[in-house]
């Protein structure tokens, strides 16, 4: 097996760049009879198929900041859906018109402008509730969390 990372050893830190996708593709069809794994600046579950069929490599990807900046990278659309919708769920009770779009998210995009639109409604709700000085308590006088 071969991993090829695709960059220059000067390109990292602030000098980083992107992978030369062509040398790897390179390398890839000069050597046929071990697995190539190919980095090639994958961020997103859907640039996996683009970064193996651009580069034909068929032995994997490997990732190193994508995953930092995205974990659910090598997970689909649909588990991270469920996933949204149980973190949302208290605030999907009270904001009832947003509760089906996680379900119908068909890209993260999507997914992150539901998140957007919720978290601006709760911030609305906090400074409302702040201006008014109101909000329900606890049996200890402390203001409850909204939701």
């Amino acid at each position: 097996m071969l991993v090829v990372h695709g960059r220059l050893r000067d390109q990292k830190g602030h000098k980083s760049g992107l992978p030369d996708r062509d040398t790897i593709r390179a390398v890839k069809q000069a050597i046929t009879s071990i697995p190539v794994i190919t980095n090639s600046n994958v961020l997103y579950h859907e640039d996996l198929q683009r970064c193996l069929d651009y580069t034909g490599c068929c032995g994997g990807v490997m990732t190193a900041e994508g995953n930092l900046y995205n974990p659910a990278i090598f997970a689909s659309l649909s588990p991270t859906r469920a996933h949204l919708f149980k973190i949302l769920q208290p605030s999907l009770l009270h904001h009832t018109d947003l509760r089906t779009r996680p379900s119908k998210a068909g890209t993260f995009d999507e997914v992150w402008d539901i998140v957007a639109e919720l978290k601006e409604r709760l911030m609305e709700g906090e400074v409302r509730i702040r201006e008014e000085g109101t909000g329900e308590r606890d049996e200890l006088g402390y203001k409850k969390v909204p939701y």
